[in-house]
């Protein structure tokens, strides 16, 4: 695992910002360049994702567990020992969740977006994994093709993002990804941190359920659903409104008007 860092380290609140499957850190491009002026910005390149510079590694992700830890140990190696804001999007969701409970590092504010926190079963999961792992090998692999047929900027940005990180981690990060992420419950998340739900309609049928664990483990978590909206949609298409939210959940600097009403 590989590690951005932005803005001011010893005088400015960290804000840690993980990233979703097959998509690079360069997606929280927007975030950084809105955001980093007034916070000191990490950002983990996670393993199987591994993209900088216009070049990838070879690198492959094993479990949630072990990137929490090795995130863990970076922050504690630069001297951070809090975090003002965590934000996940989809496996990052998952992971900023397990971050969370594991409580190595005290967050004071954790925003879920469309992190799955609740289990499958073992079946399910296996389908989903090599389903996932098939499609990221097409995705990549007929790139021009998906370009032509899915031509919203949406999926255009999906398409680009696949073709950064699949040289990294391959067919065997989706898997592992999923054998992780799917098995996982989250189970406490301290009265200390603020917490937010974030997902869009279209993805309800998966989402929801997630919601409604997070809340009845935190009645006061705020949920939030965003219509006509896909997976990850509102970081890829309004990153804008994203930071426009990250502003107003920290309560330091007042939030800029957003092009969207979401």
């Amino acid at each position: 695992m590989r590690f951005k860092e932005f803005g001011n380290r010893g005088n400015a609140p960290t804000i840690l910002l993980i990233h979703g499957l097959f998509v690079s850190w360069e997606l929280f491009n927007p975030l950084v360049e809105r955001l980093q002026g007034a916070y000191h910005i990490v950002v983990p390149m996670l393993d199987g994702h591994i993209y900088d510079d216009g070049k990838s590694e070879k690198s492959c992700f094993t479990t949630i567990d072990a990137a929490a830890q090795e995130i863990a140990a970076y922050l504690g190696s630069i001297g951070c020992d809090k975090v003002h804001l965590l934000y996940g999007i989809s496996l990052g969701g998952c992971l900023a969740a397990r971050f969370t409970e594991m409580g190595a590092v005290p967050i004071e504010n954790l925003v879920i977006d469309a992190g799955t926190i609740l289990p499958y079963g073992k079946l399910f999961i296996e389908i989903c994994a090599y389903y996932q792992a098939a499609n990221c090998w097409c995705t990549y692999h007929f790139r021009r093709l998906y370009k032509v047929l899915l031509p919203s900027h949406y999926f255009r940005c999906v398409i680009d993002e696949v073709a950064k990180t699949f040289p990294s981690g391959g067919v065997r990060t989706p898997i592992n990804v999923y054998r992780s992420i799917f098995a996982y419950r989250l189970q406490h998340i301290s009265e200390d941190t603020k917490v937010a739900f974030w997902y869009g309609s279209k993805e309800a049928w998966v989402m929801k359920r997630c919601a409604d664990h997070l809340q009845a483990l935190r009645p006061d978590a705020a949920i939030e659903v965003f219509p006509r909206m896909q997976h990850a949609q509102l970081i890829i298409d309004h990153p804008d409104a994203v930071a426009d939210k990250i502003e107003i959940m920290s309560n330091t600097m007042k939030a800029s008007s957003s092009n969207i009403n979401v």
